[in-house]
C-alpha cells in the first residue's frame, strides 16, 4: 500500500439527488424561471395558452417539446460528465502525489524506508490509469476534439506534462491525447 500524502480529504460522493438538484438550484437561470410562475398562473394567460395549444399545429408543438427535452437531457449528461471529470482529476492528483512519494522512497538512504520497484511500478500504473481516465472523461465528443475546460487540466499544467514524461515516458498533446514520448 502506498502512503497518501494529500493534505485535503477526498471529496465525498454525492448522491443522485445532489447530482441532479444542486446544479439546478444553484443555476443562475432559476430566478428567470421563478418569475414565470405568477405569470403562468394568471387565468387570462392560462386561457390564452390553452387557445394557442389547441389551435397550434401538433407537429410544431411536438418539435418544440422535443427540443426542450433534448436540451434538458443534454444538460444533465453534461453535468454528470463534468462531475466525473472533476473526481478523476482529484484521483489523478492523489496518484501523482503517491508516485512522487514512492519515487522518493526509492532513493532514501534509510534501508527501512526504501520502497521496492514493485511499489513504484504500481504507483506509476495507478497514475497512468488515473491520467488516461481523466483525459477520456474530459473529451465530450472524441472525434471532434470538444473538451471540458476547467482548472487542473493536464494539457495546460506543466507539472503533469513533466510527470508523464519523466515517470511514464508519455507525452500529453495539446488536443488532449496521450502518446509515447518521442524525445
Amino acid at each position: 500500500p502506498l502512503p497518501s500524502t494529500t493534505t485535503q480529504p477526498p471529496r465525498q460522493k454525492k448522491n443522485i439527488w445532489q447530482t441532479i438538484f444542486d446544479p439546478i438550484v444553484t443555476s443562475p437561470i432559476v430566478p428567470f424561471f421563478l418569475i414565470w410562475g405568477p405569470i403562468l398562473q394568471n387565468p387570462y394567460n392560462k386561457r390564452k395558452w390553452a387557445e394557442l395549444t389547441a389551435n397550434a399545429d401538433p407537429i410544431l408543438v411536438n418539435a418544440g417539446l422535443s427540443a426542450v427535452v433534448t436540451v434538458i437531457i443534454s444538460y444533465f449528461f453534461y453535468n454528470a460528465r463534468v462531475e466525473a471529470a472533476e473526481e478523476a482529476s482529484e484521483r489523478r492528483e492523489v496518484a501523482l502525489q503517491d508516485l512522487r512519494t514512492a519515487r522518493q522512497g526509492q532513493f532514501s538512504s534509510n534501508a527501512s524506508e526504501q520502497t521496492s520497484t514493485e511499489v513504484v511500478e504500481a504507483a506509476a500504473s495507478a497514475y497512468e490509469d488515473a491520467l488516461r481516465k481523466e483525459m477520456h472523461l474530459r473529451q465530450i465528443v472524441p472525434g471532434l476534439g470538444w473538451r471540458l475546460d476547467f482548472p487542473d487540466d493536464p494539457v495546460s499544467r506543466e507539472e503533469d506534462k513533466a510527470a508523464a514524461r519523466q515517470f511514464l515516458g508519455l507525452e500529453i498533446t495539446e488536443d488532449g491525447n496521450i502518446v509515447e514520448f518521442g524525445g
